[in-house]
Formats: structure tokens, sequence, C-alpha cells
């Protein structure tokens, strides 16, 4: 499961019967009093794993950015 600025970004590529590939992650992170977690799929069908899982991961690491601009 990778790490980008302390939360936990986990992926679960999906082979569908036409061959393409799906990669829907969820974003975990850790608050002073609980946990929670972001979860999405790219909207796109890709041809590889490897492909889905890197989209999946940018699209992952974006939410992320978009969650700590400064106040």
């Amino acid at each position: 499961m990778p790490e980008y600025k302390q939360r936990k970004i986990e992926l679960t590529p999906k082979r569908y019967e036409d061959g393409t590939w799906r990669c829907p992650y969820r974003i975990f992170e850790f608050r002073s009093t609980c946990w929670g977690y972001h979860k999405e799929c790219p909207v796109r069908t890709f041809a590889s794993r490897r492909s889905a899982s890197a989209v999946a991961l940018k699209e992952a690491k974006c939410i992320v950015d978009s969650l700590d601009v400064p106040v």
C-alpha cells in the first residue's frame, strides 16, 4: 500500500470479462480522534493492470494534494 503525504493509498485493480482493467482506490487518513477514507475509481478502462494502477495512483495523489490546501 503506497504512502503519500502521511496517507495510505490502497489500490485494488480488477479485470473485467472483456479483458479491460479498472482500479478502484481508497485513501486512508488518520485524524486526531478517528480515521477516515475517501473511495474513488477512475472513469476510464485500461488495457493493462499497470496502466490502470498508474492512473489511479496519480488521481489519488491529486486528491491528497487537494486535501492539504492551506486555509
